[in-house]
């Protein structure tokens, strides 16, 4: 037997689901349930039904926990072996959780109605010109692209928290996102996406799945150690081996004000860097509890011991 992990959720689990295993460390919880072997995954049908569970388990704990939902795929032999995942990955783990905290992810894609399309085209080109009926239907498409790119971006905006463009399923598909948005405002977005749906062209076909666990927004470096990992945060932060919790406030808050994009429109993904290193941080120090936080190797190692 061995354990497909599928989530960690913040807090202890009252009552553990019917066909799962919930493990703990400290104050943090890992979901997953036994599947028989790795190799009883290589048969289709078996990995397309792991599949389907892995997204009923995590949909099932969504709604009364906050979650960081694992890739599909995270597989161990042993408890032990998640005892020693949890508390290398604690202070990373921390840092999603309070990212993700009262937030659910919706996703959007649109695409291009190939009926409504041919009627586009054909007022156009001579339908039986190959050549030109196949550049008629890129300009279409990359025209509508832009055009329902701009609308999403300046019609959710005020709604979103993040957004990551995720792969194209197929080719008459355009747009593929994932939007991280408070839980508060789902009925806002929901008014927000048909609207932009109702504005644009009859060419396009407007399809969005949510509220969903994050799956897009709390990837996990499982490559890194809990050292490399919270000492290059400080250094990103501009910190010092020994600082405050107040003295990284103020840095961020300093970093954060120089790449914001509204004032620095290259500084998007330093923005986005800064935040994550602030949470992974704030995660460290606020765990140590001390008046004076030390990131020298010992002190960040020590911070793995299981309590």
């Amino acid at each position: 037997m061995a354990i497909l992990l599928c989530s960690i959720v913040d807090g202890s689990v009252g009552e553990v689901k019917e066909g799962t295993v919930a493990i703990a460390v400290k104050d943090i919880t890992a979901i997953g349930y036994y599947i028989e072997n790795r190799v009883s995954l290589e048969s289709p049908d078996e990995l397309n039904k792991t599949i389907e569970r892995y997204k009923h388990i995590n949909s099932s704990y969504f709604s009364d926990y906050t979650m960081v939902p694992l890739r599909f795929g995270n597989i161990v032999e042993t408890e032990d072996e998640i005892k020693i995942f949890l508390t290398n990955t604690y202070i990373q783990l921390k840092a999603l959780i309070e990212k993700v905290k009262g937030k659910v992810e919706f996703l959007v894609q649109i695409k291009i109605d190939l009926n409504a399309a041919r009627e586009k085209v054909a007022q156009l080109v001579d339908i039986t010109d190959v050549m030109a009926v196949g550049k008629a239907f890129f300009e279409l498409a990359e025209t509508h692209k832009v055009e329902v790119s701009g609308a999403l971006k300046s019609g959710l905006s005020p709604l979103v928290v993040d957004y990551v463009e995720t792969n194209k399923i197929n080719e008459t598909q355009i747009i593929n996102n994932s939007y991280l948005i408070e839980r508060e405002k789902e009925d806002a977005f929901d008014e927000a996406i048909n609207t932009i749906a109702e504005k644009s062209d009859d060419v396009l076909a407007f399809h969005y799945i949510g509220p969903l666990p994050p799956y897009n927004f709390v990837p996990l470096e499982f490559s890194k150690g809990g050292f490399e990992l919270i000492n290059n945060a400080r250094l990103l932060l501009m910190l010092k081996e020994t600082c405050t919790l107040n003295d990284v406030k103020i840095n961020y808050k300093k970093l954060s004000r120089e790449y914001h994009p509204d004032v620095n429109s290259g500084g998007e993904e330093k923005f986005k860097e800064i935040n994550e290193a602030y949470q992974i941080v704030t995660a460290y120090c606020t765990l140590k509890n001390t008046g004076e936080c030390s990131f020298t190797r010992d002190a960040i190692e020590s911070s793995f011991a299981i309590l």
